[in-house]
């Protein structure tokens, strides 16, 4: 049971505890996903002053199931926020990628906008999934195609895939490191 537990940590994006009553698996649970680097929400039904004091230094929301329409906006805007935070980093490292793609063949590709951006790699995300964190090569062949506004053309295809298997595209792949 613990090993499935660890692994959907591992594959989680994001992580949401109920630390309502205290339950100690929970704060292991919670104490796996910070080990891991993982995004987390922590929720309570409990009021604030009861949290324990190692998390209370943690922003937390404190919610009623009475005015459960004020709690799910809450947490709506903690996930977002959490998740936007994500894609905005994925847009850095491609607009970066796209800067040496556009230095190195002398082009002038546009970038796609923000939310074409994130909607792209979010339809990607739930078909296909992410890269490997540690697979620089397939995070550039991931994010190119989707950061140029326009990836239709045949043409800017086979300049994206030039580029990759250059040297200068093997360069450019250490700058997107996760």
């Amino acid at each position: 049971m613990l090993d499935k537990v660890r692994r959907q940590i591992l594959d989680a994006d994001l992580v949401l505890g109920d630390i309502t009553g205290r339950n100690p698996n929970v704060f292991y649970e919670l104490g796996l996903a910070d080990a891991y680097g993982k995004k987390t929400i922590i929720i309570t039904a409990d009021p604030a002053e009861e949290a324990p004091v190692d998390v209370r230094h943690l922003e937390f929301i404190v919610y009623d199931l009475s005015a459960h329409e004020h709690f799910l906006a809450k947490l709506d805007k903690a996930t977002h926020h959490v998740m936007v935070e994500r894609y905005d980093r994925l847009l850095a490292r491609a607009r970066a990628v796209l800067a040496t793609f556009n230095k190195e063949g002398g082009f002038n590709y546009k970038s796609a906008g923000e939310e074409q951006f994130q909607a792209t790699v979010m339809r990607w995300e739930a078909d296909v999934g992410l890269p490997a964190d540690d697979d620089n090569r397939a995070w550039a062949e991931f994010l190119l195609p989707k950061i140029v506004h326009d990836p239709s053309d045949m043409q800017t295809m086979k300049r994206i895939d030039a580029f990759l298997a250059s040297t200068s595209g093997h360069q450019a792949l250490g700058a997107i490191r996760t």
